[in-house]
């Protein structure tokens, strides 16, 4: 087992110099044996962070005092008495100090995790959240913030109503068989909400598959992983405290210790799934020029074009058939810890020429991106990657539409920003073109099925409008996270088309609700039975 922790001043508190209302603590008394707690000291209270540290310390204190196993053995009533108490004590006495009468001075909440060899115990008093997942990394036990209902609403453990509102949950071990546990303040919690669509658990997923695979091994590893996770500064604005625990991680890391010395033992032989042609070397120079112009110049398409045996005036990238579009590794490493970015090199090098060759495969199906033909892009000096230069047939995704065409894509026409809210505009679409839209994705993505590929990241910013005849086509581009289908993304986009759907309340009509409930439960094995059902409407 191997406990990871983070905190971080918000931005909030920070301008305002003010320290972190947050404490996150752990003690780890063997290979399988730890207590951990986690306390966010209420913003409007003076002694906030002395709060936050008091319910920590009770927590910590208490079973170090009581063993777990005699602890659990007490009724209900005892076990929230014992706690609360603890809590309280220290709090006191903590006010006495500072000659505080006002006990709502010191409101804080608090989460913690007691884990044993059988079993592990849990309580949640108020926002925050706990998580875990097994060996797929599939959430097996979640306790979200009980303010979801009632927005602005929380307990604390100095709350009349604390006794009621604690909840304290035994979790066997060898019935959900937990991997990996993550326990966070209301800070994060926010992130992973927004990031999951409003389903927090799934990122919970997509960080635990970080930790449990010894890709995240420190507190700076998941300090990285958390920045590179969080997309909107709005979402660092409160504290932030974070501890992740990696049940196996011993065991992970002796394999991955294995997997190292075979790797040295047996060197591997390079991979080049592009015939030579399509690689190109250049400088290190010229790379960052490309950068610093900040898009393809005509200098590094010349180069690429020399020699290559392409009629140039065909495939100038300014032309009005075709575009260029450049899918830089160093973005694509960026979702991974700063510490182990180039070591995923391989893999997302392997899995874009996958995309890319089977995108050349789909080039008859209207509803995709036409992809002509695409060129690795080289370093002349250790011969790794920089990036993928692919070129694609341009669509007639020119014009403007009334009611939601925005220079080929769909994004800004369905979301208007007013002031610092972004808000969508429902009274522009009408049910035809959505309709449209549903179905020729959906037949997009029964094409990308039968290649055996998940488009990875369908939203309103990759899909493209072609009004060449008057009738709106729409067209799915973006690949840039593409890969290839398994037991674990093979839902993701149908259920992201469904989020689409649901974002725009497009489902006023019963029949449309249904299908949006159909893909929430998993009633569709794939595209094509959703296809079915839409083409029904």
């Amino acid at each position: 087992m191997k406990i990871l922790r983070f905190i971080r001043t918000g931005i909030a508190h920070e301008e305002k110099g003010i320290e972190c209302q947050d404490t996150a603590e752990y003690l780890q008394y063997s290979a399988d044996i730890a207590v951990m707690a986690i306390s966010d000291g209420a913003g409007q209270a003076q002694y906030a962070k002395k709060a936050s540290e008091c319910n920590v310390r009770a927590i910590l204190e208490l079973f170090n005092q009581i063993p777990v196993e005699n602890f659990i053995e007490k009724t209900e009533e005892e076990q929230k008495n014992l706690i609360l108490s603890q809590c309280m004590r220290l709090i006191t006495q903590e006010a006495t100090k500072v000659s505080c009468n006002n006990l709502n001075h010191f409101s804080a909440t608090l989460v913690f995790a007691v884990i044993a060899q059988e079993f592990i115990l849990t309580g949640h008093l108020g926002d925050g959240a706990i998580y875990m997942t097994d060996s797929d990394n599939r959430r097996c036990f979640s306790s979200g913030p009980e303010n979801i209902q009632v927005a602005h609403r929380t307990y604390f453990t100095i709350s009349r109503e604390a006794y009621e509102h604690l909840y304290l949950q035994i979790i066997k071990r060898d019935e959900i068989k937990p991997v990996t546990l993550l326990m966070m303040s209301d800070g994060p919690q926010l992130m992973f909400k927004d990031r999951g669509f409003g389903i927090p658990e799934e990122t919970a997923e997509e960080m635990a598959s970080f930790i449990s695979s010894g890709q995240v091994r420190s507190d700076e590893d998941l300090g990285s992983l958390l920045d590179a996770m969080t997309e909107l500064e709005a979402e660092k604005m409160d504290d932030w405290s974070l501890l992740a625990v990696a049940l196996e991680m011993e065991e992970k890391e002796e394999e991955l210790e294995k997997d190292s010395e075979q790797k040295e033992e047996e060197p591997e032989e390079e991979k080049t799934d592009l015939n030579e042609k399509n690689i190109v070397y250049i400088s290190e120079e010229d790379y960052h020029q490309f950068l610093k112009d900040g898009g393809l110049s005509y200098k590094l398409i010349e180069q690429i074009m020399r020699g290559k045996n392409y009629n140039h005036d065909t495939v100038h990238y300014n032309s009005n058939q075709y575009s260029w579009k450049a899918i830089m590794m160093e973005e694509l490493l960026k979702r991974y810890p700063e510490k182990n970015r180039w070591k995923e090199m391989e893999e997302e090098t392997d899995r874009l020429r996958n995309v890319i060759a089977t995108l050349k495969q789909l080039t008859k199906c209207q509803n995709i991106v036409e992809v002509v033909e695409a060129f690795e892009i080289r370093s002349n000096k250790d011969k790794r990657v920089l990036m993928f230069l692919v070129l694609e047939k341009k669509t007639d995704a020119q014009k403007t539409v009334q009611f939601y065409l925005d220079r080929g894509n769909l994004d800004r026409a369905i979301k208007i920003k007013v002031g610092s809210y972004v808000v969508v505009v429902k009274s522009r679409y009408k049910e035809r073109y959505v309709s449209e839209m549903t179905k020729s994705i959906l037949q997009a993505l029964v094409k990308l099925e039968e290649h055996q590929l998940v488009h990875g990241n369908i939203n309103f910013k990759n899909i493209l409008v072609d009004v060449n005849d008057g009738r709106p086509k729409f067209i799915l581009s973006g690949f840039e996270n593409a890969a290839k289908s398994n037991s674990k993304n093979k839902y993701k986009d149908i259920c992201n088309l469904a989020e689409m759907l649901a974002e725009l309340r497009f489902g006023s009509n019963s029949k449309w609700m249904q299908i949006i409930k159909n893909v929430q439960n998993q009633k569709y094995r794939n595209a094509k039975e959703m296809l079915h059902d839409v083409e029904n409407i």
